[in-house]
């Protein structure tokens, strides 16, 4: 560091100067925009992934039984998951969970075996002739081990406390549950587009 100030004072001119400022500036912008946003409504300002898909040539009953089959494929008990439907309405109301595995020793943006665990969500599809909704909200971070819950997404800082995690690693978990939720909005997306019909001939 001594050093590093000798060569500061002594050595480069004002305009190295102004350069190696802006430099630094300019790594740290690049680091702080490398975070992954999470989708906010604009209307309420919390967490809300939602996502609109046409599908032509689909009625809403079609697209009801698709996405009941798909929530009992991709769900482990697809009867504890769903919560409430109602085929008249083309609506799904249900409850799940994606797991958040550890990265490391808790450091920096790591994830600590005791901060791991996984994060409950609501998830919602509505279906209308040639399209759908899905509506995925109200993620509640559950640590492995007692103390370490960084709970409700919404809040900008862990409910344990940035003794137990650090922003960095609440912002790691954040990350890692934003590609999962995103697989799983494409893989409904997918399963509604790519399912052949079902052969009654047989």
């Amino acid at each position: 560091m001594i050093a590093f100030l000798y060569i500061w004072g002594n050595q480069y001119n004002s305009t190295m100067r102004i350069f190696l400022l802006l430099s630094i500036i300019l790594s740290l912008s690049i680091c702080s925009f490398s975070q992954t946003e999470l989708p906010i409504d604009e209307k309420t300002g919390l967490v809300k992934y939602e996502q609109i898909v046409v599908i032509d040539s689909t009625t809403q009953g079609e697209l009801f039984s698709l996405a009941m089959q798909w929530f009992a494929e991709s769900f482990r008990s697809s009867q504890n998951v769903i919560q409430y439907f109602d085929k008249e309405s083309g609506k799904i109301i249900g409850k799940g969970n994606v797991q958040i595995d550890d990265t490391g020793l808790g450091f920096g943006g790591t994830i600590h075996p005791k901060q791991s665990g996984h994060v409950d969500f609501k998830i919602e599809f509505t279906s209308k002739d040639n399209r759908y909704r899905i509506i995925i909200e109200d993620f509640i971070h559950v640590s492995s081990e007692p103390g370490f819950s960084g709970g409700d997404f919404n809040d900008p800082k862990p409910d344990c406390g940035t003794a137990n995690m650090m922003k960095k690693t609440w912002h790691a978990i954040q990350e890692q549950c934003d590609l999962k939720i995103n697989n799983i909005i494409l893989s409904l997306e997918h399963y509604i587009k790519t399912v052949p019909d079902e052969d009654d001939n047989w």
